[in-house]
């Protein structure tokens, strides 16, 4: 069941919800074949690479279907970060912009970059479009706004 939906240059993401449990969200991106480079599965190998590093929005899985018109897609499943991208965040009147704010957005890249470097792997899509801020989990206490970087776009680039 999908909920919402944002354009991507190669495809869309849908906050999709499992059936069975209504507070069950993922992140589901739908990719049409023609967008993707021979050796796509093999690329989603290096998002395995970076299971666990803190800040990167996990992937969970991935496959292939067909629409309601028979026409194939991709699809790639990733945590759902309930949020703002930094582009939208910016743009709201209320979003909270000051220093320690933007440290901490240079300490999440420059972590996250360390550790894509470490694995031989490049971002390749690095972008205010895919910086997450998510927003505060209201199931601890003193929660604090978490930074996450998304959307690799690795099946693009030749290693």
């Amino acid at each position: 069941l999908v909920k919402g939906k944002k354009n991507g240059k190669i495809g869309a993401v849908f906050k999709a919800v499992n059936t069975d449990n209504s507070d069950d969200y993922v992140a589901c991106k739908i990719i049409l074949p023609s967008k993707l480079k021979s050796g796509w599965r093999e690329e989603l190998n290096k998002l395995v690479k970076l299971r666990g590093i803190p800040n990167i929005v996990p992937y969970h899985a991935h496959g292939t279907g067909l629409n309601n018109k028979e026409e194939p897609y991709v699809y790639i499943i990733f945590d759902y970060i309930d949020g703002w991208n930094l582009k939208e965040y910016i743009k709201d009147a209320s979003a909270v912009i000051d220093i320690a704010f933007i440290e901490q957005i240079g300490e999440v890249l420059l972590k996250v970059l360390y550790a894509c470097q470490k694995q031989n792997i490049l971002h390749g899509d690095l972008h205010e479009g895919n910086i997450l801020i998510s927003k505060p989990d209201t199931r601890l206490i003193n929660s604090p706004k978490t930074i996450w970087i998304t959307d690799f776009r690795i099946w693009w680039v030749s290693q």
